[in-house]
């Protein structure tokens, strides 16, 4: 059986509704047998082009100069979309004309107060991020890799300042075992729901760690 190419016709995207921050739209495509077919995705109200980037996830490592330790940074909030709360690296969007590492940052002390240099915005990223959920949406998300200095004066007593309604806990974890510590706060709360992408860096740590021994 002979096979083609399959593709979008953007063309004939129809929007089927619509919120302040999400809308619903049903897509046609041409599958690998050539047959037309239909999909339903969701977007962000916010996203400017079908490559642009909606939000950045922050991986703050926390540097002590004075122990030689570092950590990172989670965070803990009520998603009403799966009533519960989820452990997650800090994260959000990013406003229009904004970069991504501009987004990172003030996203970053706006979650946690703390104040950061940026390492990588992420060489593999491209300028169109990593799809999130690809099957149910064209969001896209930049990992920033920054630093956070301990020993600098800002951030002695880091003061978060959250937009309105959004109620964030903020933890410091071990980078090195961060497994371990998704696993102790999760049998502290069994009811909290761990993001996917949080769990993988986890396992990936692990990993990384048994390969060398």
């Amino acid at each position: 059986m002979s096979t083609v190419t399959p593709i979008t016709d953007l063309s004939q995207t129809v929007s089927v509704g619509s919120t302040r921050w999400l809308k619903l739209e049903t897509l046609t495509y041409t599958d690998q047998t050539g047959k037309e077919r239909k999909w339903d995705r969701a977007v962000r109200a916010t996203k400017q082009s079908e490559t642009s980037i909606d939000a950045v996830a922050i991986l703050a490592t926390l540097v002590d100069t004075a122990t030689a330790s570092s950590s990172i940074l989670l965070v803990k909030q009520f998603r009403p979309a799966v009533n519960a709360y989820t452990l997650e690296l800090p994260a959000g969007l990013v406003d229009k004309n904004e970069s991504t590492g501009t987004a990172a940052l003030r996203e970053l002390k706006e979650e946690t107060g703390y104040v950061g240099k940026i390492v990588s915005c992420g060489e593999l990223q491209d300028t169109s991020g990593f799809p999130l959920s690809p099957g149910m949406s064209n969001e896209s998300v930049s990992l920033v890799e920054v630093t956070v200095d301990l020993s600098l004066p800002e951030n002695q007593h880091p003061l978060p300042s959250p937009d309105e309604g959004e109620f964030v806990q903020v933890f410091k974890v071990s980078k090195n075992n961060l497994l371990a510590e998704l696993t102790r706060l999760q049998k502290e709360d069994p009811k909290v729901q761990i993001f996917i992408g949080l769990w993988t860096l986890a396992r990936g740590i692990e990993l990384g760690k048994a390969m060398m021994k």
